[in-house]
């Protein structure tokens, strides 16, 4: 039993290496990255993590010299593998939150600011709202387990000082980028598209009553037909949501495979 708390050299360059990718992957991914939650739980968490994984992985452990002669190439392939699949884990929040803010400028709400605790910056209501709602859902289907699996999985499929490193990974993220944009505009299409067809009807009534004080009524009407629509089409945004969240799932497998 005590030989299980006996390290050399080599296990601490392993153990090492290990929460570099585990620091980066907390503090770029989703829910984890939060604000919300403070330095040390998020260094704590990791140093957690990194012992579990480290327990997992520990029969995989090169030689002291084979690790200490690439030390700083190998400690910045980790960063870079922890960040990148961060960030992908965050592509389900970044694609509801242009969602709720292409909503948000159709209604007429963009200029209505609060704190968003997630991003850490300021958004506006409706951003705020699905954002929310999409934490929640998240939670619900066990989001942040899939979280976990995915940075304990990376070191299956990318193990620790592994020299096959591809950067072709790397125009791949950019390519799942412009599909968070298709993704955005699905969500908020039944919302503007609402909203395109309550302008053109108003520009209608604007020609053929004069006396209508178009500018002041269409606010007021383009946000009641606007909260309207996204109540109806509420059960139909949580259903994509889940969908999201099995696409972000194949995008981390897929971007690990191929590193």
């Amino acid at each position: 039993m005590l030989n299980s708390f006996l390290v050399n050299e080599s296990q601490v360059l392993f153990l090492a290496l290990i929460l570099l990718r585990t620091i980066a992957f907390i503090f770029s991914s989703a829910v984890f990255s939060s604000p919300n939650i403070s330095m040390p739980v998020k260094v704590l968490f990791s140093f957690v993590l990194s012992f579990m994984i480290f327990t997992l992985h520990r029969t995989e452990i090169k030689t002291g010299t084979e690790l200490s002669e690439q030390i700083i190439p190998m400690a910045v392939q980790e960063l870079l593998v922890g960040i990148m699949i961060g960030l992908v884990t965050r592509f389900f929040f970044f694609a509801i939150s242009m969602a709720g803010d292409l909503i948000s400028i159709s209604i007429g709400l963009n200029s209505a600011q609060v704190f968003n605790p997630i991003s850490g910056a300021s958004s506006n209501t409706m951003e705020q709202f699905q954002v929310l709602l999409a934490t929640l859902v998240f939670f619900s289907l066990q989001g942040h387990h899939l979280l976990i699996s995915a940075l304990s999985d990376s070191f299956n499929l990318f193990p620790i000082a592994s020299p096959s490193f591809s950067w072709k990974s790397f125009p791949e993220v950019a390519m799942m980028g412009g599909q968070l944009m298709e993704i955005a505009l699905k969500m908020a299409s039944p919302v503007v598209v609402s909203i395109l067809l309550v302008n053109i009807t108003m520009g209608i009534l604007g020609r053929a009553v004069p006396q209508l004080n178009v500018l002041v009524t269409s606010m007021s009407v383009t946000l009641a037909v606007g909260i309207v629509v996204l109540i109806v089409t509420l059960p139909l945004m949580v259903f994509e949501m889940n969908s999201i969240i099995d696409l972000t799932g194949k995008y981390v497998f897929q971007l690990m495979r191929n590193f």
